[in-house]
């Protein structure tokens, strides 16, 4: 209304500024649960309210001598009553409760932002036993401080100051608008005749106020601007090189099996002639023809190198290229037949009474690491005991020790163990060996009850030497095919994002004194 009277479209940046203090209440939402919400938000809206018809009252009676400070100026008693001095203290609260919004939000936005893998992950130190979201950032804070300070410093006038923060506050409005109603077809499901009413409505009133403040860029408004851009070039950055990372951990996932053969091979000798051989990717139960056709086992060819003594010739451990046509029941038993020869080749690898604890570049990864592969390259040997070991973080901010190891034992090949270690979110990612191997020694006793005190003792000497070991990557940039856009992306993915996974690695993980030294083994990954 005050837009349409006077016609000033400039002015419509500083009544922008009105509802910047409710703004700033939805911010800190996140620290609090739904009733203490829903209070303080009726609470601070009245309040907001009868504040902003008083002032509006006494601009109306006495206009030239309230507005050099609104605030003070339409205080009831005038300044020097008590009144006055209350609403002084209460002032300055509110710029310290300003503040604290502030941080905290920061801390609760790069934390999501942290695991949607659009920021690096920075230390963070949870700071309640209550409440997983109370959260605290080091980095972040400083950064804060600096910037805070910077700004006022360099920007000088209150003029420039206050345009920037409008034209944030209405930027921010804005994209929100324009967020919620792409939430309502694609994630709430509704039709997309509630969400164009909506965009046209609320983006239309808040488009105002954005084109109001964009005419401020010139004048201060800059500021947030460069810095809301930067940011968005951070996060586009990352996320391109994650997604980089993790289509090559897809792609590049082996079984364990699979690593065997593999080692197998490049150990061998070069007498041992090259036979052709069958591996199947997936063995169904078929019971009748329709599970055979929703099942279907694929069979790939793979070359593997065989010792001397299993060359084709030896009726039981040749295979021909035949079996692509035998009946399902043929195919089963081809499978089972090279599951016996992944055995036999793994039956065949040396043991060293040691223990090797293979930890994952990721929660959330599946199949063998990297490193086992690496390690089984470098070592002609493999330890007694070895452990893929993976850690899963809690909603509890301790988890009792009892509580803490899940173990599971891989049937089919001795002494390889998987190895989920529970931690709070308090708690350091720890592995302790004294404390795992009762879980070693009681699923073995869970697979045989009648294990012999030979074999117990064997785990308990091999668990007394660990070694951790750590992946890593060595990230190169592949090649393309236009030289030009070749370099950027090498400058882009070793110079830039390599460095950021060095300096920020998914997971930080410590050992305790005497459980061995830990290395780390890397691969070179072309992303």
């Amino acid at each position: 209304m005050f837009f349409v009277r006077t016609g000033d479209y400039d002015a419509l940046a500083g009544v922008l500024l009105c509802i910047t203090g409710c703004e700033g209440m939805f911010a800190n939402l996140g620290q609090f649960n739904a009733p203490s919400i829903r209070i303080g938000f009726v609470y601070a809206y009245i309040c907001l309210v009868l504040a902003y018809l008083g002032q509006g009252a006494k601009i109306i009676t006495d206009g030239p001598n309230v507005i050099p400070n609104i605030f003070y100026n339409s205080i009831p008693g005038g300044t020097g009553s008590g009144v006055f001095w209350l609403l002084w203290i209460f002032g300055l609260f509110a710029t310290l409760i300003a503040s604290q919004t502030l941080i905290t939000a920061s801390f609760s936005l790069t934390q999501q932002l942290i695991s949607m893998e659009a920021l690096p992950r920075l230390r963070m130190k949870y700071t309640s036993e209550a409440f997983k979201g109370q959260i605290y950032f080091a980095s972040v804070n400083y950064i804060l401080m600096i910037a805070v300070v910077g700004a006022v410093a360099g920007f000088g006038t209150d003029a420039s100051l206050t345009n920037a923060y409008g034209f944030a506050v209405s930027t921010v409005m804005f994209v929100t608008t324009t967020l919620i109603a792409l939430q309502i077809p694609f994630v709430k499901n509704k039709s997309w005749l509630l969400a164009i009413p909506f965009l046209i409505f609320f983006g239309f009133i808040e488009g105002l106020f954005w084109g109001a403040s964009l005419r401020k860029v010139p004048h201060g408004a800059w500021f947030p601007l460069s810095v809301g851009v930067a940011l968005t070039i951070l996060m586009t950055f990352y996320s391109w090189g994650r997604s980089l990372e993790k289509s090559f951990d897809k792609s590049h996932t082996s079984r364990l099996h699979d690593i065997i053969f593999r080692r197998h091979r490049v150990a061998s000798s070069h007498e041992g002639r090259a036979h052709a051989r069958f591996e199947i990717t997936q063995i169904p139960a078929c019971d009748d023809e329709k599970d055979q056709q929703t099942n279907p086992v694929e069979l790939r060819e793979e070359i593997v190198e065989l010792p001397r003594e299993k060359r084709p010739g030896n009726p039981s451990v040749s295979i021909e290229k035949k079996a692509l046509k035998t009946p399902m029941e043929d195919k089963v038993e081809l499978g089972e037949q090279l599951f016996l020869n992944v055995r036999e080749t793994y039956l065949e690898l040396p043991r060293v009474p040691t223990c090797a604890i293979f930890h994952k570049t990721s929660n959330t990864s599946k199949g063998i690491p990297h490193t086992f592969y690496q390690f089984l390259k470098g070592w002609p040997a493999l330890p007694r005991v070895v452990i893929f070991a993976s850690t899963e973080v809690t909603n509890a901010p301790h988890v009792a020790l009892e509580d803490r190891y899940i173990i599971t034992k891989v049937r089919s090949f001795e002494g390889i163990y998987g190895l989920t270690v529970r931690t709070g979110y308090r708690d350091q990612s720890r592995t302790n060996m004294a404390d795992v191997v009762p879980y070693l020694i009681q699923a073995e006793r869970q697979f045989d009850p009648k294990i012999s005190f030979e074999k117990i003792k064997e785990i308990e000497q091999a668990a007394a030497n660990t070694t951790q070991i750590m992946p890593s990557y060595v990230l190169l940039s592949q090649k393309t095919r236009w030289a030009s856009w070749g370099y950027i992306r090498k400058m882009l993915v070793e110079e830039l994002y390599a460095r950021l996974r060095v300096m920020f690695p998914d997971q930080e993980i410590q050992t305790d004194k005497g459980d061995g030294e830990a290395i780390h083994i890397g691969v070179t990954a072309h992303i």
